[in-house]
C-alpha cells in the first residue's frame, strides 16, 4: 500500500493479499490505519502556569506550544491581560510593564498551520504583585524543550 494521506483520522481497510506458492494462498481481513495531522500529531499547550509579575518591572512569558504544524497564530479569546501586559500573536508571547496589581484570568487559543487546522485553548491566571513584595520563586520548573526546535524559558 502507498500514498498520501491527504487528511487526519483513522481509516478502516480490508485488505487482501495473495502470495506466489502454487497452490496460491490467499487470506483478507481488516486493517486499520491512524493518520496523525501534519507536523507532529496533537497540537499541545505545554505552559501549565505563568510567573508573577512585579508592577513597574519589565515581564516577559511565553506560551509553549507543541505538536501540530508551526507557525502557530495564538490569541486571547476571553478575559483579559494585567493593565500594562500585551499578546504577541504570532509568539505566544506576553509581555510588558504591568501597571497595576491583582491576578488576570484570561484563555489562550493556539491554531496551527496545518491545511485542516488543529486549534488547542488554555486558562491562564497571571498574578501581579506589588513594588516590594516578598522575593520568591514563582516558577517551580521551566516549560518543557523540543528536539531541534529553539527554547526559550526563564525561572522568576
Amino acid at each position: 500500500m502507498s500514498g498520501t494521506p491527504v487528511a487526519a483520522g483513522i481509516a478502516a481497510l480490508t485488505v487482501s493479499v495473495t502470495d506466489s506458492s502454487i497452490p496460491a494462498q490467499h487470506v483478507s481481513g481488516p486493517l486499520g490505519l491512524t493518520i496523525l495531522p501534519s507536523g507532529g500529531g496533537v497540537l499541545t499547550i505545554t505552559t501549565t502556569t505563568l510567573p508573577a509579575g512585579i508592577v513597574g518591572a519589565p515581564y516577559l512569558a511565553p506560551i509553549n506550544v507543541t505538536g501540530g504544524t508551526p507557525p502557530y497564530a495564538c490569541s486571547v479569546t476571553s478575559g483579559a491581560l494585567p493593565a500594562g501586559l500585551s499578546f504577541a500573536a504570532n509568539s505566544c508571547t506576553i509581555s510588558g510593564l504591568p501597571t497595576v496589581s491583582g491576578a488576570s484570568t484570561f484563555t489562550v487559543q493556539v491554531r496551527d498551520s496545518s491545511t485542516v487546522p488543529l486549534t488547542v485553548s488554555g486558562s491562564f491566571t497571571l498574578t501581579v504583585v506589588p513594588v516590594g513584595g516578598l522575593l520568591t520563586i514563582t516558577t517551580p520548573t521551566l516549560p518543557g524543550a523540543t528536539v531541534d526546535v529553539p527554547y526559550t524559558g526563564r525561572s522568576r
